[in-house]
């Protein structure tokens, strides 16, 4: 079957949005290929048309939904007029998603797999990623001309992978990171030298 036609995709999605619930309600481990797709009306043999395993379905699952908040995210940066703006924002999105049950659950599953390299491709997350570095770059270039470019490429650097670890504290894997948010604000702004 063609990949691309209408009901591939609507196939593929009903398995991911099947498997979504499955882990999400009994979690990853008690979860099973049958079950996902008992949920779904269809065989065993379908889903390994649109999946290769439970891992590969579980990381479309995280690569799309990590990704589409990162991009949300974008989109609402944009709309900011000053850095301590971007950086309040920024820092309030982290505040949610840290504070969301799917996020976390999610990313305790993702944390798990990546731990046992079982996991290694996220083309959307990889691509966004990418995109909310840059977006910390031009911010830092807009709004700091002070910074050297190495010290800009850096600063943004360190401030993607603060965030990411401050947005997935309350997940399992990261549960012994301890962060007061205005503390963490203040580490932040100081530094982009605020």
């Amino acid at each position: 079957m063609n990949g691309t036609s209408p009901k591939y995709q609507r196939t593929h999605e009903e398995l991911k949005k099947q498997a979504l619930d499955l882990f999400l309600s009994k979690g990853y481990e008690a979860s099973s290929i049958q079950e996902i797709t008992h949920k779904t009306g269809l065989s065993v043999g379908a889903f390994y048309r649109h999946f290769a395993s439970k891992e590969a379905i579980f990381a479309e699952i995280w690569d799309d939904y990590a990704g589409a908040n990162i991009e949300r995210t974008l989109k609402e940066v944009e709309k900011t007029t000053s850095l301590l703006s971007a950086m309040d924002y920024l820092l309030a999105e982290n505040e949610n998603f840290s504070k969301n049950e799917t996020t976390n659950k999610l990313y305790a599953i993702y944390a798990s797999l990546a731990v046992s390299q079982k996991l290694d491709s996220f083309p959307h997350i990889n691509q966004s990623s990418k995109k909310y570095r840059q977006m910390l770059y031009q911010l830092i270039k807009k709004y700091c001309a002070d910074f050297t470019e190495e010290e800009a490429i850096t600063t943004a650097n360190a401030m993607h992978c603060l965030m990411n670890t401050y947005s997935m504290r309350n997940a399992g894997a990261f549960q012994a990171f301890h962060f007061e948010r205005d503390a963490f604000r203040k580490c932040i702004l100081t530094l982009l030298r605020l």
